[in-house]
Parts: C-alpha cells; structure tokens; sequence
C-alpha cells in the first residue's frame, strides 16, 4: 500500500536528519510488502512454538506420576486455566508497552511538531516486555535470558530429545554418539535452510504445522473411536473405556501418594 503524502514527507525528512553530517539518529526501514510474512505463516509460526515433542509424550508422563486418571485430567484442566491467564497477560502487555516516542498522527500534532508515544511492535518478545517493566538493576533482563537460552543450551536440549525419539521410533538402542550427531545435523539443517533458502524456511514451516494439527486431530479421532467401540490394542473399548476413564470411582482410586510426582507432573503440564 502506498505511503500517504504527510506520511512520505515524514519518511523524507527521517532520511535528511539521519544522512546529515554528524547525525547520530538511527534510521531503522520497514521491511517491503513482499518480505513480509502472510498471515497464515505468523499463525503457522505460534503453532510450532506452541506445539511440540512434549505434547505427545507428557500425557503418558503424567498419567504414570499421578497413577489417577481423574488426577491427571484435573491436571490438564488447571493447565488451560494457567495458559488462559497467560494468554490474557500477552495480550496485555502487548497491547501496551514497550512504548516509544513517535510523532504526532493527528494533523495539529503534525503542524505542531509534537511527539507521541505508541506501542510500537519489536523483536524479542517477552524480554522486551520484562525490560521495560524492570529496568534497573540494568541489563538484568539480558542477562536472565542470557544464562538460560545460551549458556544453558535451550535449542540444544531440544534437539538432545529429538535424537532420543528418532531414536526410539526407529527401535535402535540409545546410543549417545548417535544421538549428538542428529542434534548437530538438527540444528544445522535449520540454520542453513533458514539461511540460504527463505522461502524454504517458510515452506517447511506451514508443512510441519499442517502435520502437527493433522497429528493432533487424529489422536481427539482415535479417542472417540475407541469410545465408540473401535479397537487399536488390548485396552477397554466402548462405553466400557468411557466409563473406566471417567467413573469418579474408577478414575480417582489409588492415586499416588508421593508429593514430588504431583509437583514434576505439574511443572510438565505447565512447561509442555
């Protein structure tokens, strides 16, 4: 979409100020239209944020810590409560800060040189968020997220897992060496094709997020299959999964009775 005419003259007059010898303003262009992800993309983008390894694996993990399935359900339960409450925190926070000085939208504003200040969309997500809540001691924020996602290997745990499940689907013992190497290759695949190939990286971005929901979908199927009498093993079928599952009586009995089982269970619930 074409810039109006005030707006091109601000653009003009940014690029002066900046280009003028001894300036020390910053000029920072938008991306072009065609450089911009699709709104598809974005949505394809917080699906495999949010989606992951763990999803898949966790139920299991949970269900086996707590030994109830009422528990466990109770758990989950409390976790979209928990995730609704973050939702509405983000959606807070970035609807309203950080927030920077831009000038003027109205016309008196422009005649009169004023400035405002609008929250203005950046990089970074929640550390920009923190930032600007807590600003001193300074760069406490930075240094947070520094221990954890650097030092502390966020991606490389992650691709640690992926080895172990290509690993396990493929009936192979767990071999340390083994495992590394598909981390390694893992991570460097990403870089290269994010890299040297864009619009690759979109690609496989959509088709991995497509493959996630269509995963998902299949397992809510296969779950109203079985209660509808469909057998994929040797476990209850029909009303008689249906009433094992959710009978208070059944669901509810002999639950376990170690404190830290509960606490790891939630910490799983909260974090995958």
């Amino acid at each position: 979409m074409p810039l109006t005419e005030a707006d091109q003259r601000r653009v003009d007059e940014a690029e002066a100020e900046a280009e003028a010898a001894g300036s020390t303003k910053l000029l920072v262009r938008s991306p072009h239209e065609k450089q911009k992800l699709g709104s598809f993309t974005v949505m394809c983008l917080i699906i495999n944020r949010t989606i992951g390894s763990g999803i898949y694996v966790t139920p299991a993990i949970v269900l086996r810590a707590t030994d109830s399935v009422g528990i466990s359900l109770l758990l989950w339960a409390f976790g979209a409560v928990f995730g609704l409450c973050g939702l509405l925190v983000w959606l807070e926070l970035g609807l309203s800060i950080p927030k920077f000085q831009t000038p003027g939208e109205s016309s008196d504003s422009l005649l009169n040189g004023e400035d405002t200040f609008e929250n203005v969309p950046r990089s970074g997500g929640e550390k920009n968020y923190l930032e600007y809540i807590y600003k001193n001691p300074r760069f406490q924020t930075t240094c947070m997220y520094g221990l954890i996602y650097i030092i502390l290997g966020n991606l490389a745990g992650n691709a640690i897992a992926m080895g172990q499940y290509i690993m396990q689907a493929a009936a192979q013992p767990d071999d340390p060496a083994a495992i590394r190497g598909i981390a390694v290759a893992a991570l460097t695949g990403a870089c290269l094709i994010h890299g040297l190939w864009r619009n690759g990286g979109i690609v496989l971005n959509n088709v991995l997020a497509i493959i996630k929901l269509l995963t998902l979908m299949a397992v809510i199927v296969i779950g109203f299959a079985v209660a509808g009498g469909a057998s994929f093993g040797n476990g209850p079928t029909g009303k008689s999964a249906v009433k094992e599952n959710f009978s208070t009586r059944n669901s509810f009995s002999r639950p376990s009775d170690d404190a830290g089982s509960y606490a790891r269970s939630i910490v799983y619930v909260v974090c995958k």
